[in-house]
């Protein structure tokens, strides 16, 4: 079981930044309020190298060349694979605007949960007027043995083991009134070249 943190703000370009500005709305589950904005893309990782598939057929938008080129910037990044056993992996990324206002909270995860990969890589690219968003970790099968707690600073990336840990983001609210938003981009790996 393991988690590390680590800065990616030297990966963090204005294409980066801008391409959430470009994200469709995503619509709340019980009404037509937007809650957030969504990317989603799949891929294959060997080495450095990532396939995509271009031909995802999902409810989100696809995911910009900026985001790819984060995600590929990430996989390159010794102190990152270090920590990830293996050479291969399938990719499944969400790049994620919430956002909050004086009418609603925004909700990030919908609780402690794990993403059915071996790790995962959270890493916040920007954020205005958020008064929330705790980053937390829990032992698996029991989440209230917390590991980790605290909020993630802009550029910093969050590396877990998604097998042995659980891991939730508590809501947020705008500090100062008005709107707050947070943007995200999650990086699920799930090992394909493992010893059987």
């Amino acid at each position: 079981m393991f988690y590390r943190t680590f800065s990616s703000v030297d990966k963090i370009t204005k294409e980066l930044v801008a391409s959430f500005y470009e994200l469709s709305p995503n619509t709340g589950f019980k009404d037509d309020d937007v809650v957030r904005y969504v990317g989603m893309g799949t891929g294959h990782a060997k080495g450095t190298a990532i396939t995509w598939n271009d031909a995802d057929d999902t409810a989100y938008d696809q995911l910009s060349p900026a985001v790819r080129d984060f995600v590929a910037d990430q996989l390159d990044d010794d102190r990152i694979r270090a920590w990830l056993p293996g050479e291969e992996f399938d990719l499944t990324v969400f790049q994620v605007r919430n956002y909050a206002d004086d009418k609603q909270n925004a909700h990030p995860s919908q609780g402690f949960h794990q993403g059915g990969g071996d790790h995962v890589l959270v890493t916040v690219v920007a954020e205005e007027n958020v008064n929330g968003a705790v980053h937390l970790l829990g032992t698996a099968g029991d989440d209230f043995s917390l590991v980790f707690e605290r909020r993630l600073s802009v550029g910093e990336t969050l590396l877990l083991d998604d097998r042995a840990l659980t891991h939730h983001c508590t809501p947020f609210t705008p500090m100062a009134g008005g709107r707050a938003q947070r943007d995200v981009i999650v990086v699920s790996l799930t090992r394909t070249d493992a010893d059987d």
